[in-house]
């Protein structure tokens, strides 16, 4: 089968000339997204693998995505930046995030509505901002939004936190040895830190979710394993509770960071993985600072520690001498860029 009539290139024909395939396709890129993939199929599977978590999640994630990419469209966004997912993937984790730790009644779905619009006014707001310093949103715009609408609940009489959400409670100092993991915490871990990205605790939507990375692309699959694989291992190391550690609590964040770091907004190389698993390390840290801070407002971390710490190292680029930065209008998969970097260096080459 040729290239041109692969059932990828026939999709995105059809896309291109459709117009209601054309916001499918923004959609499920917006779902794949939230592990930096541009791809429908991953999307796809990413979708899948919540409605397997539970109907609630697929639902109001797909309400939340649609929300924000129509209002994408009707505020002007530049379709280029809509249709790669770009305005879809925070509010997919919006959606998801308000079924997990909110009452599921009839105002969750006006209040997912409101978020997901918001998340989209967010991203564009974060995006404008951020790249002044070439520093892409990620999932910041996801934080902020969700910490209000979290929060906000509060406030309200007919929107209740679910028996997922915590009560304002001063934070607790750990005290005892290192937990001891016993190789069933050690793989629960491992793929939990990889369904927890979207709230889920499962290691069968862990596997779900790792098979999608891995069709579009083998090293950012490989990468999300290691990345839970690091915070699982530094969090034992340091001595957080056997909980949290079995519930991948500690490697999601570095499922993310491994991903941005090694081979997404840094070129692959030795000195990226490096630098990427030490980030993983400090979002543990990161972590668990800032559920300190939120525990007594009854708060979450959220993918704050992912944000917080790449923003960081992504900052810094500009003295960071021995890492290839890549801007985040060229990033890709890291097959990709190893591909353009041959392809450049082929022709550097052919002309001296």
């Amino acid at each position: 089968m040729s290239p041109s009539n692969s059932p990828m290139q026939r999709w995105e024909s059809a896309a291109a000339s459709n117009p209601i395939l054309t916001f499918l396709d923004s959609m499920l890129r917006g779902f794949g997204q939230v592990m930096f993939q541009n791809s429908p199929i991953t999307g796809l599977f990413f979708l899948i693998g919540l409605f397997v978590g539970g109907f609630e999640f697929g639902a109001y994630a797909l309400l939340a995505c649609a929300v924000s990419t129509a209002t994408a469209y009707w505020l002007g966004v530049p379709h280029d930046s809509i249709g790669a997912g770009l305005y879809g993937y925070n509010a997919v984790l919006v959606g998801v995030a308000l079924a997990f730790y909110l009452d599921d009644t009839w105002m969750l779905v006006p209040y997912t509505v409101l978020g997901a619009a918001a998340a989209c006014i967010a991203s564009a707001a974060l995006g404008n901002i951020l790249g002044t310093w070439q520093i892409p949103a990620l999932t910041g715009p996801f934080v902020v939004t969700i910490w209000l609408f979290a929060l906000g609940i509060y406030g309200f009489s007919q929107i209740e936190g679910s028996a997922n959400s915590q009560a304002p409670a001063l934070p607790a100092l750990m005290e005892g040895g290192r937990a001891s993991l016993r190789f069933t915490n050690i793989y629960e871990g491992l793929f939990k830190g990889v369904s927890e990205v979207f709230f889920q605790n499962s290691i069968w939507v862990g596997i779900i979710f790792l098979i999608g990375i891995f069709l579009s692309s083998q090293i950012d699959a490989a990468l999300a394993i290691a990345g839970s694989v690091i915070g699982l291992a530094a969090g034992w190391f340091l001595g957080v509770d056997q909980n949290s550690l079995s519930l991948g609590l500690m490697g999601y964040n570095g499922v993310l960071t491994m991903i941005a770091l090694a081979g997404l907004f840094y070129a692959l190389d030795f000195n990226s993985i490096i630098v990427a698993a030490i980030a993983v390390v400090v979002t543990v840290v990161v972590s668990i600072a800032l559920t300190t801070l939120a525990a007594p407002y009854g708060g979450h971390i959220y993918t704050a520690p992912f944000v917080l710490t790449t923003y960081g190292l992504i900052a810094a680029k500009p003295f960071l001498h021995r890492l290839k930065a890549v801007a985040p209008a060229d990033s890709a998969t890291p097959e990709g860029s190893i591909n353009l970097y041959r392809r450049i260096h082929w022709w550097d080459k052919r002309g001296q």
